[in-house]
């Protein structure tokens, strides 16, 4: 039996942590078939941003535009999309991301790390 070492104090520490605001959106289809996007509940959390590193660049998929990415680990809870959803906006000191990629360490390390890109205002 291997130990899991919990990070999840980080998440919260001010020497490593800093507030950034999750925006969740939802899509539905109107009459005409038109999707539309609606936005949540904005949701306050704290997590660890860093830019990120060339390592997390090769998780994402070919083809994806590779500037202005941030690496965020969080112990909340963040999305990409689904069949009704699409991905989160992230706002770290009022600039916009988009959420990309999820990985999840709730279960070994309890938090997730999101890489996200700046979307152009």
């Amino acid at each position: 039996m291997s130990a899991a070492l919990d990070l999840s104090g980080l998440m919260s520490d001010p020497d490593f942590a800093q507030t950034f605001t999750r925006k969740p959106r939802t899509m539905a289809l109107a009459n005409e078939g038109l999707a539309t996007t609606t936005m949540g509940t904005s949701v306050s959390l704290l997590g660890v941003i860093e830019p990120a590193k060339q390592a997390d660049l090769l998780i994402l998929p070919e083809g994806t535009r590779l500037v202005d990415l941030v690496a965020i680990s969080t112990a909340g809870d963040v999305q990409i999309g689904g069949q009704a959803s699409t991905a989160d906006l992230l706002v770290v000191d009022g600039v916009t991301y988009k959420a990309l990629h999820v990985e999840d360490f709730r279960d070994l390390a309890g938090y997730i790390r999101v890489l996200a890109q700046r979307i152009p205002t």
